[in-house]
């Protein structure tokens, strides 16, 4: 078995993750329909991937490119992305188009 040891900044990256997995997890819906993110909308800054697709209008290919292009900051857990919604306005005030 091997260990690693973790740095205090890669510690929080994790707990930061953990808690946002979380967070999805609590928006799944419950047998009832209802989810917790109903009661706490957004309560972490965190943005699913299928959210911000949705958000922006844009296509699953446009959204990898900008992540691919470092233009946009994501985390990945478990297979799932997410942005921090103050990386995404960022990103817009510096990408967006202005109307």
């Amino acid at each position: 078995m091997q260990f690693h040891l973790l740095d205090s900044d890669s510690v929080t990256e994790l707990r930061e993750m953990l808690l946002a997995v979380l967070e999805h997890v609590k928006g799944l819906p419950a047998a009832d329909g209802r989810t917790a993110a109903s009661h706490n909308p957004d309560p972490l800054g965190w943005i699913s991937n299928a959210e911000l697709l949705e958000h922006l209008r844009i296509s699953k290919s446009t959204l990898q490119r900008w992540r691919d292009s470092g233009q946009l900051a994501y985390r990945k857990v478990n297979g799932l992305i997410f942005y921090r919604r103050e990386d995404v306005e960022a990103f817009i005030d510096t990408f967006g188009e202005k109307g």
